[in-house]
């Protein structure tokens, strides 16, 4: 079977790829505040003397490193999607110019 160019592919991937840019920011900063109390209850299982506000600081400090993480990552995934439009836009700005070039005057194909 031989396989064929289909712009709509790309265009649901492009779409696919928005999708997952507009929940990243708030996926990653939810795992950092997952991240950041397992940490801090770790720490306090494997140190009990620390006194338990300090360890409730690690909580924040994996929030923001996920939301930074994942505010990246959104970014990332949306220039990739603007990216692949960007190679259909070019296809379909240059097919019209291949088709001309490969027909003589006389309108017989080469």
């Amino acid at each position: 079977m031989a396989t064929t160019y289909d712009p709509q592919i790309l265009r649901k991937f492009a779409e696919r790829l928005y999708r997952q840019a507009e929940w990243m920011t708030a996926r990653c900063t939810g795992l950092g505040f997952a991240g950041g109390l397992a940490g801090s209850m770790i720490v306090g299982w494997l140190r009990p003397a620390l006194p338990p506000g300090l360890l409730l600081w690690l909580i924040p400090v994996g929030m923001v490193l996920g939301y930074v993480y994942g505010r990246d990552r959104g970014f990332y995934l949306r220039l990739e999607a603007q990216r692949t439009l960007w190679f259909v836009q070019v296809e379909e700005n240059t097919r019209p110019q291949l088709k001309s070039a490969a027909t003589n005057p006389q309108g017989e194909v080469r």
